[in-house]
């Protein structure tokens, strides 16, 4: 299945992005000057409790989506650093193999980090070299 988005240029999709946003603001503004005058007080403090409920409701998404981004990213840290440390601890103990294995004990945990640089490298939206 293909993405509609990934293959269209960043700066194209903000600008229709900041269009639809202009656009609707312009037709926003223009019902409500026409709708102002025949809404009562009631519908007017019935609107703004709504809005108030909405805002607040958004607000507590954003928090949630911030602290759950900032604990994925935590989490992806930790997980480098213990990676980075596991691959230093096995190389230091490639020192206590007899010489024949430890040569190929080394070139070997070399070859697993190229192949980690490698792979941290693969641009996510080329579908060719993902596979």
């Amino acid at each position: 299945m293909e993405e509609l988005l990934y293959d269209q240029n960043s700066v194209l999709i903000a600008i229709a992005l900041l269009a639809a946003i202009l656009v609707a603001n312009e037709v926003g503004y223009r019902l409500g000057r026409w709708n102002r005058a025949k809404a009562d007080t009631g519908a007017k403090s019935q609107t703004n409790a709504i809005q108030a409920a909405m805002l607040g409701l958004l607000a507590l998404l954003l928090g949630f989506t911030f602290t759950m981004a900032l604990q994925r990213f935590d989490n992806r840290s930790q997980a480098v650093l213990n990676e980075s440390n596991a691959i230093g601890t096995a190389y230091l103990r490639t020192q206590l193999l007899p010489e024949a294995q430890r040569e190929t004990a080394k070139r070997m945990i070399a070859d697993y980090v190229q192949l980690r640089i490698e792979a941290n490298k693969v641009d996510l939206t080329q579908e060719q070299t993902r596979r």
